[in-house]
C-alpha cells in the first residue's frame, strides 16, 4: 500500500488481513457444503468448523477495509469514498451473520429445532436480514474491487477479480434461490485470488524498503 510504514503501523497488517480474509472466507462456502438450514446441519461439527471460518473472514476482512481505504483516500472521488462505505457496512453485515451463525443459530437448534428447519420461521419465508446482509456485501465489494482496479495503487487484475466474484456470490444460491452452491464456491474463490493478490501487493509495498 502506497502509505510508509511510520505513517501507517497497520499497512502490512491490514494486507494480510484482506489476504486471510479472502482465503478464510473461501473455506467457509467449500467447508460449509450449503447446508444452511436444519438443526442437524447446525448441530454438526462442520458447521462450526465453516461458520467460524465465516467470523474470523469477517473480522479480518473489516480490518482489512480500513487499509484498503487508508491506501486510496488521497486519490478518489466522491463515488469512491461512497464505495468504501458501501463495502465497509456489506462486511460489517458478514461479520455479524458470522457471528450469529456460529454462536446464536447452534444454540437455537438445540433448544427450539423446527425454528430453523427450511419451513420453520426463520427461513419460511428468510428473515429480510439474510437478503440485506448477501446484497450489501456483494454489492460493496464489487463497488470496493472496481475502485481498486482503477487507482493504480494494486495491479487491476487484483481488483477485477474481487469484482467479479463478488459479483457471482450475489446469485442466491439454493435454498435460497436456484443457483448450485458451487456458483458461490467459485465466487468466494475468484475473490479470494484477487484478495491474495491485494494482500500479496500491499505487504510487499509496505515494507520499510520498498514503502513510498
Amino acid at each position: 500500500m502506497e502509505l510508509s510504514v511510520k505513517e501507517s503501523p497497520v499497512a502490512r497488517l491490514a494486507s494480510a488481513a484482506i489476504a486471510l480474509g479472502g482465503v478464510t472466507g473461501a473455506a467457509f462456502v467449500i467447508v460449509s457444503r450449503g447446508e444452511l438450514v436444519g438443526a442437524l446441519a447446525m448441530l454438526d461439527r462442520r458447521w462450526m468448523i465453516a461458520h467460524n471460518l465465516h467470523f474470523i473472514s469477517g473480522a479480518l476482512l473489516l480490518f482489512g477495509v480500513v487499509g484498503l481505504y487508508m491506501a486510496h483516500a488521497p486519490r478518489m472521488g466522491v463515488g469512491g469514498h461512497f464505495a468504501f462505505v458501501l463495502g465497509l457496512l456489506g462486511t460489517g453485515f458478514y461479520f455479524a451473520m458470522g457471528v450469529i451463525t456460529a454462536a446464536v443459530l447452534p444454540f437455537i437448534a438445540g433448544t427450539s429445532p423446527f425454528a430453523v428447519a427450511a419451513n420453520g420461521p426463520l427461513f419460511s419465508p428468510p428473515l429480510p436480514i439474510f437478503a440485506v446482509s448477501a446484497i450489501t456485501f456483494s454489492l460493496g465489494w464489487f463497488s470496493l474491487g472496481a475502485v481498486t482496479a482503477r487507482a493504480g495503487i494494486f495491479p487491476a487484475w487484483t481488483g477485477w477479480m474481487v469484482a467479479a466474484g463478488a459479483l457471482i456470490t450475489a446469485v442466491p444460491p439454493r435454498p435460497f434461490g436456484s443457483a448450485p452452491w458451487i456458483v458461490m464456491d467459485i465466487g468466494w474463490l475468484v475473490m479470494a485470488l484477487g484478495m491474495v493478490g491485494i494482500g500479496v501487493h500491499g505487504w510487499r509495498a509496505a515494507s520499510p524498503g520498498r514503502a513510498t
